[in-house]
C-alpha cells in the first residue's frame, strides 16, 4: 500500500515537469529532471522525421558487422581449443561470440557519448555566454545548444560540399539579368540529411517558381533557431534564422578551403544568427555584413532576444560573440584573406 504513493508522486512530479508548470522556488530542479527525463524524446521527435536511410551505407555496415562476427567466432574458437586441450566437455559456442560482439558495440557507442558529452561539458565550462539566468532557465539554455549545434552542422555541411565539389556553395546563384535563382542554404541540403528535399528542387528553375513552391515552404529544422520566431512567411515559405557572412558566401562564385583564406578558417565567419528580417532559406540573398554591428542593424547580425550573436567560424567551430564587441574586429572576422590581426572577442 505505501509503495502506491511513491507512484502517485511521482507521477504529480512527472505531470508537473511534461506541463511546463513551476514549483518556485524548485522550479529550476523540476526543469532539471524534466530535461533529464524527458528532452531526449523532444530531441528524437524533432530529428528523426529530418532523417534519410542511406541504404549503401546501412548494407556496408551490416556487412562488416557480420564479417566482425564471423572472424571473431572463428577465433574464439581457435583460441578456447588452445586452452582447453583434451577437454571434450566444452567448447566455444555462438552465444558467447554475440555476448562478446555486443560488448564490443557497447563500448564503441559508449565512447561515442563520451565524446559527445566531454564536448559539451568543455562548451558549457568555456562559454562566455551565462549558463543560467533567472529568466528562461534551462529552456534558454537548451535553445542556445541547438541553436550552436545548427551552426555547427551548416559549417560542416560546407565543408562537406568543399570536399565533394572543390569549393564552398556560392551563397546565391543568379542568372545573366541578375535574377535569383537559389541561395547557399539549398546547395547544403544534401550534408544534412535533406538530400531527398534537395533532389525534389528543380534547379533549373529559380527557387520562387511555382514548381519548386512545395520544396521551399517545407521548414528545415537545422534552419531554425529555437529560441527565434516565426518558421513561415507570410507566402509560407520556410524561413532561415541564420545568413551567410556577404564575404564568404557571396553571389555565383564559391570560395575554396584552405586556398582562399589567407586569414586562416579558424578566423573567418561563415554564418550567424539573425534577430530580426529573416529570410526564406531558399532565398540567394541570404546574407550579410558582420561589419554593421550586432543587434544595431535590421540587415545585421544578432539574437532575437537582442543579445550578441553566435557564429559559426569557417574551421567548424562556434564562437559567441557580445554586443559591445568593436564593429572593427568584426570586419575582421568576415574577411577571408584581409591580413588583419583578428583578436579574441
Amino acid at each position: 500500500m505505501k509503495y502506491r504513493w511513491y507512484y502517485l508522486i511521482g507521477g504529480i512530479l512527472l505531470l508537473l515537469i511534461c506541463s511546463g508548470l513551476g514549483l518556485s522556488p524548485f522550479d529550476p530542479v523540476i526543469e532539471f529532471c524534466g530535461f533529464l527525463l524527458i528532452g531526449w524524446i523532444r530531441f528524437l521527435g524533432r530529428v528523426v522525421p529530418q532523417m534519410t536511410v542511406e541504404w549503401n551505407g546501412v548494407v556496408t555496415s551490416m556487412v562488416c558487422l557480420i564479417l566482425l562476427a564471423g572472424g571473431l567466432h572463428y577465433f574464439g574458437r581457435w583460441f578456447w581449443s588452445q586452452n582447453t586441450e583434451g577437454e571434450t566437455t566444452s567448447r566455444w559456442s555462438a552465444r558467447w561470440t554475440f555476448a562478446v560482439l555486443a560488448l564490443v558495440v557497447l563500448m564503441f557507442t559508449a565512447g561515442i557519448s563520451a565524446v559527445g558529452i566531454t564536448h559539451q561539458t568543455v562548451w558549457l565550462a568555456t562559454s562566455p555566454e551565462p549558463v543560467w539566468e533567472r529568466r528562461g532557465g534551462l529552456r534558454e539554455l537548451a535553445g542556445r545548444t541547438q541553436s550552436h549545434n545548427n551552426l555547427k552542422q551548416m559549417v560542416l555541411a560546407g565543408h562537406s560540399h568543399n570536399d565533394e565539389k572543390k569549393a564552398l556553395p556560392p551563397g546565391g546563384t543568379f542568372d545573366a539579368q541578375g535574377n535569383g535563382l537559389h541561395g547557399w542554404q539549398t546547395f547544403l541540403l544534401p550534408y544534412i540529411e535533406q538530400d531527398n528535399l534537395f533532389k525534389s528542387i528543380d534547379r533549373d528553375l529559380p527557387w520562387s517558381h511555382p514548381k519548386n513552391l512545395p520544396a521551399f515552404q517545407t521548414v528545415v529544422q537545422v534552419y531554425i533557431n529555437p529560441e527565434a520566431d516565426p518558421e513561415k512567411n507570410g507566402d509560407g515559405y520556410g524561413l532561415s534564422h541564420y545568413s551567410g557572412n556577404v564575404r564568404v558566401l557571396g553571389p555565383n562564385v564559391g570560395l575554396v578551403i584552405p586556398k582562399d583564406f589567407g586569414d586562416g578558417t579558424s578566423n573567418t565567419i561563415f554564418a550567424g544568427t539573425v534577430a530580426v528580417n529573416f529570410k526564406p532559406w531558399g532565398s540567394p540573398n541570404n546574407w550579410r555584413d558582420p561589419a554593421l554591428g550586432l543587434n544595431t542593424s535590421p540587415h545585421g547580425f544578432g539574437h532575437p532576444k537582442g543579445k550578441g550573436a553566435s557564429f559559426a567560424m569557417c574551421d567548424g567551430s562556434v564562437r559567441y560573440v557580445t554586443n559591445d564587441v568593436d564593429p572593427k574586429v568584426l570586419k575582421a572576422m568576415s574577411t577571408p584573406s584581409g591580413g588583419e590581426i583578428v583578436p579574441l572577442p
